[in-house]
């Protein structure tokens, strides 16, 4: 399903009827939500919106992005416009992009903002990163595929705050397109046991993203100030560790046999 070019259909607008395409899918659910609802749904929504705004519906111009487009075996630099759909339901958020080669990266980028943006507006996410052949129609509210089967269930299969990617993002190409500034592998601590069939050894590595565009220090307080509230501190401390060990880790790439 992955392509280079781009799909039939224009990646800005959903067909007009409903057509499997290939898709690359965000899938976050926000931990605690039963405490978020108590600011009342007014308030949640905002909420919800402010969120959006920072991630997904920027201007034209703000939502820019730089990526490298593999021509034959060089990889090249290419600036465009990244065409994040979404849409938000009680306590999850779905983001989807076409399954093109060089929107790869910056739809990693955008699921990275999902993470911090929300922990900066008290929003704890644990989400998953799934690819393939489905439906994901807006306009009529229709989303059907294998895809999202998988984010569910990867989803729910982790104890921590950040997101995992699924078996389908093993895919070679995916991968090659993804490069090392956006995953850590071989890395599991945070899954519930008896999950095994759904850990593809990669992990979203936000934390690198958090260093690089904003001030990890604040991240790193919210999270201890939100751990303090909660019962649910193995979420925290989950998601702390993997802070640091981005930062420790950072040249895991460089050791690759």
């Amino acid at each position: 399903m992955i392509t280079k070019d781009k799909p039939k259909h224009s990646i800005n607008t959903d067909p007009e009827e409903p057509t499997e395409m290939g898709y690359m899918i965000g899938l976050f659910d926000v931990l605690g939500f039963s405490d978020l609802c108590k600011l009342g749904t007014i308030k949640l929504l905002a909420v919800y919106q402010e969120l959006i705004d920072k991630v997904v519906a920027k201007k034209d111009e703000d939502f820019r992005c730089f990526t490298l487009m593999k021509i034959g075996d060089v990889k090249v630099p290419a600036l465009g416009s990244l065409p994040v759909r979404y849409v938000y339901f009680s306590d999850t958020i779905l983001l989807w992009a076409p399954l093109v080669e060089y929107l790869v990266e910056p739809f990693a980028a955008r699921c990275s903002d999902m993470i911090i943006e929300g922990l900066n507006l008290g929003i704890p996410f644990r989400g998953s990163i799934t690819i393939g052949g489905a439906i994901m129609n807006k306009q009529k509210n229709i989303f059907l595929g294998q895809p999202l089967i998988e984010a569910d269930r990867l989803e729910k299969a982790q104890n921590w705050i950040g997101v995992s990617f699924g078996p389908s993002s093993t895919h070679p190409i995916y991968q090659d397109s993804l490069g090392h500034n956006f995953v850590i592998q071989y890395y599991t601590k945070h899954f519930k046991s008896g999950k095994e069939d759904l850990i593809s050894q990669m992990v979203l590595d936000w934390p690198r993203r958090m260093r690089e565009r904003y001030k990890p220090e604040e991240t790193i307080a919210k999270l201890n100030e939100m751990k303090n509230n909660t019962g649910k501190k193995i979420y925290y401390d989950n998601a702390l560790d993997f802070i640091y060990y981005s930062e420790n880790n950072k040249d895991w790439f460089k050791n690759k046999s």
